[in-house]
């Protein structure tokens, strides 16, 4: 074998037994930098108190979960402003406020801020290739501690 041909076989050897760093928020649709490059952004919203840019970045309709059988969901930003107290709450904000890229779950629904208190998923168009947005999908108040 030349020197060439040896030092491809190895890098193609090293290459297959390499494990490759899996993505944890697949089904979000973005990659994992996006989706905590949102998370930071959501995290500074919500610290500053910043309705408006907190309710910017909701996919609607915003699923509001307040125990296992009762389930709303919230049109658009502007019924969410009206409701904004309720839906993020003391605790949803300070979970929202205190998550860590570290702590941060990848599941088939999405990023799950404390483990599913409020859940982060991306909705996509059908170009190609597809684009997908970012947003809060879920609010779950029954998992407030």
């Amino acid at each position: 074998m030349t020197g060439k041909l040896r030092f491809l076989f190895f890098a193609l050897l090293l290459a297959a037994v390499r494990p490759v760093s899996a993505q944890r928020f697949m089904f979000t649709g973005v990659p994992d930098a996006e989706v905590l490059t949102f998370l930071g952004k959501l995290q500074r919203a919500v610290a500053a108190g910043d309705r408006a840019a907190v309710a910017g970045m909701v996919n609607y309709p915003l699923g509001v979960n307040r125990d296992a059988q009762h389930h709303t969901l919230v049109a658009n930003a502007t019924a969410l402003l009206k409701q904004y107290d309720a839906v993020f709450t003391p605790t949803i904000r300070r979970g929202i406020i205190t998550e860590t890229p570290a702590n941060l779950t990848g599941g088939r629904d999405g990023a799950g801020i404390k483990a599913g208190l409020v859940w982060i998923s991306g909705v996509c168009d059908r170009s190609r290739p597809a684009k997908c947005r970012l947003g809060v999908a879920s609010v779950n108040l029954h998992g407030e501690k």
